[in-house]
């Protein structure tokens, strides 16, 4: 599961370096627009992806004590998840560059 958080995180960059054209941009001035289609991006997969596993893949369940998103069905801790540690790699990764 790490790994696949890995890749979701790391094509989330790449979409949003697409959509700005530049592959370093977590060096620079942070847009608002290139961070929300990064996390957009990372959330629509995890969402798809909760989704197949919980439902037509039958990958595992949710325990009774999850708290779902309504109307999407999707726990809320991997899309907190999605949030949290997303925006900690961003911070550390720039504290990095720097």
């Amino acid at each position: 599961a790490a790994i696949g958080d890995a890749n979701i995180a790391l094509f989330a960059y790449g979409v949003a370096a697409a959509a700005t054209k530049d592959g370093f941009w977590i060096q620079g001035r942070w847009r608002r627009h290139v961070l929300g289609v990064y996390f957009a991006t990372g959330l629509l997969i995890t969402i798809v992806f909760e989704a197949w596993a919980t439902g037509a893949g039958q990958r595992w369940s949710y325990n009774d004590s999850m708290p779902l998103f309504p109307f999407l069905g999707t726990g809320i801790a991997p899309l907190a998840q999605w949030i949290i540690v997303p925006t900690v790699s961003l911070f550390g990764l720039r504290w990095l560059y720097r």
